[in-house]
C-alpha cells in the first residue's frame, strides 16, 4: 500500500471508530477532588471550576464520575439509595446540569458510574420488598425462603453471600455487603426501571455509563447441594461466585454456569434508548479493565 492510500485508509479508520476507542478518560472521585464550599469535601461546583485543567493541560476527552447519587455510604457511594438524584454533600441536579453545559464548551464528555448490580438496602425498592411479599419490587431481588443458604457462595467482602431478613422472613443475596442487595436482572420490571434511569441521565446530557461489576449481573443458582459436595471438600466450604460463571475454589467441585453472559442478557434487554426528544440512541458496550469486571455503556 503506497503512502497516499495508507493515509486515506487511516483516515477512514479514524472516522469509523467510535469516540471511546481512542478517548482519554479521567476518573474523578468527586469527594476528594475540589471543594467549593469549605466543608472539606469535593463537589460538582468545584469540578466545574476546574474543567479548564482537563481540557487545556491534560488533554482529557471524557470525565468518568464515581458515584454521585444519594447513599448511606456503606461502600463509598457504591450503595445507591436514589438513582435519579445527587448526593446532598456533592451538590444538586442544577449543579450537575451546569457541569454538563460547561464540559460541552470544553469538548469534554461526561460518563457516570452505573451501579446496577446492586443497590442500597435503604433504597425504596428494597424497603418495599422487605415489608411486603406482594410488593411490585419483591422480584427486583434474589430471595430464598429459609435461613440456611441455598448454596455455598461467599460475599466478596467476606462471609456468606446470603443474609436473613426478619421483616421479609427470607434470605437475600448480596455479592458484596449485606447493605448492598443484588438486583435481579431476570425481572422485566427491573430492566424497565433501569432503562428509565438511563434515559433520565442521557436526557441530561451524559455520554454513557461505566457499568460497575457488570460481569456479576447474572447469577446462576444451581451449584452442588451442601450434602452433595464431593469428597475432599469439607462440609460448609465457602465457594466464591463472581461473574457469569461460578468461580469455585480449588477445594470445590468444578462446575460452570450455563446461563448466558450478562453482556448478552442485559445489553439485549436494554436495546435502543429513545430520549424524550424522540432521538434514537444505540449505546455500545465495551469491556475495559484488566479483569473485565466492568464495562462502558456509551452512545
Amino acid at each position: 500500500m503506497d503512502n497516499s492510500k495508507k493515509i486515506k485508509h487511516d483516515q477512514a479508520l479514524d472516522e469509523a471508530l467510535p469516540w471511546w476507542k481512542e478517548a482519554i478518560l479521567y476518573q474523578v472521585y468527586l469527594r476528594s477532588f475540589q471543594d467549593s464550599t469549605g466543608d472539606g469535601q469535593g463537589d460538582l461546583v468545584g469540578l466545574t471550576q476546574k474543567l479548564e485543567l482537563f481540557s487545556q493541560f491534560l488533554g482529557v476527552d471524557c470525565l468518568w464520575l464515581s458515584p454521585i447519587h444519594p447513599s448511606p455510604d456503606a461502600d463509598h457511594g457504591y450503595d445507591v439509595s436514589d438513582y435519579r438524584s445527587i448526593h446532598p454533600s456533592l451538590g444538586t441536579l442544577d449543579d450537575f446540569d451546569r457541569l454538563i453545559s460547561a464540559a460541552k464548551k470544553q469538548d469534554i464528555r461526561v460518563i457516570l458510574d452505573g451501579v446496577f448490580n446492586h443497590c442500597s438496602d435503604q433504597h425504596p425498592w428494597f424497603q418495599s420488598a422487605l415489608q411486603d411479599a406482594d410488593s411490585p419490587t419483591r422480584n427486583f431481588f434474589h430471595w430464598h425462603p429459609r435461613r440456611r443458604p441455598p448454596n455455598n457462595w461467599a460475599s466478596v467482602m467476606g462471609g456468606r453471600a446470603w443474609s436473613w431478613s426478619t421483616p421479609a422472613q427470607a434470605s437475600y443475596l448480596h455479592t458484596f455487603l449485606p447493605q448492598q442487595p443484588d438486583l435481579n436482572w431476570r425481572s422485566p420490571q427491573l430492566v424497565q426501571e433501569v432503562l428509565d434511569i438511563l434515559r433520565f441521565w442521557l436526557d441530561r446530557g451524559v455520554s454513557g455509563f461505566r457499568l460497575d461489576v457488570f460481569n456479576d449481573s447474572s447469577e446462576h443458582f444451581h451449584p452442588p447441594r451442601w450434602d452433595k459436595i464431593k469428597a475432599g471438600a469439607k462440609d460448609g466450604t465457602i465457594c466464591r461466585s463472581f461473574g457469569p460463571s461460578v468461580a469455585w475454589t480449588s477445594r470445590c467441585p468444578s462446575q460452570r454456569s450455563r446461563t448466558p453472559r450478562p453482556t448478552t442478557t442485559t445489553l439485549s434487554s436494554l436495546g435502543a434508548l429513545r430520549s424524550s426528544s424522540g432521538a434514537i440512541r444505540r449505546p455500545r458496550l465495551a469491556h475495559f479493565g484488566a479483569r473485565k469486571n466492568y464495562a462502558l455503556f456509551v452512545r
